[in-house]
């Protein structure tokens, strides 16, 4: 039931929970009853709930082994996320840069440019600066 890495998976424990809610309830339901005078064993109403309990975690143990981990698993599409968030490549030599980066360190070209009208760094792409509205000069970008 744990993954290969020792991890312990969803579907663990949920068949946990399972065996859990069953032996708790068998105490619940052995405490809850008692043998008459002609040997017949009566429930009383904290039985019944024991009886109750067994049935829930048998039910939550059988669901939980029927389940694949992969029905449990989290959506592993990747989020969204731009690439200046993650760290993008210099546009003119593809070099792996991080975003902090204001000139790429294997060819040299700015990557960041400073605004005329605020004078806010801002990246290399923007059109128009998104502190002042200013319009931004065009980036070179040497095709060599």
């Amino acid at each position: 039931m744990a993954s290969s890495n020792g991890e312990i998976t969803a579907k663990t424990e949920i068949v946990g929970l399972g065996i859990l809610v069953a032996v708790i309830g068998f105490f619940i339901a052995s405490a809850g009853m008692y043998q008459n005078i002609f040997g017949v064993v009566i429930l009383t109403s904290l039985g019944w709930i024991g009886v109750a309990l067994v049935f829930f975690g048998v039910a939550i143990l059988v669901i939980g082994l029927i389940l694949k981990d992969t029905d449990l698993a989290p959506d592993q599409t990747p989020s969204p996320i731009p690439p200046q968030q993650i760290g993008y490549v210099c546009p003119q030599c593809k070099t792996p840069v991080m975003l902090d980066y204001m000139s790429c360190p294997n060819c040299g070209l700015l990557l960041k440019k400073k605004c005329p009208g605020c004078g806010q760094i801002v990246p290399y792409e923007w059109r128009v600066c998104a502190y002042c509205n200013t319009k931004l000069p065009a980036h070179k970008i040497n095709k060599g």
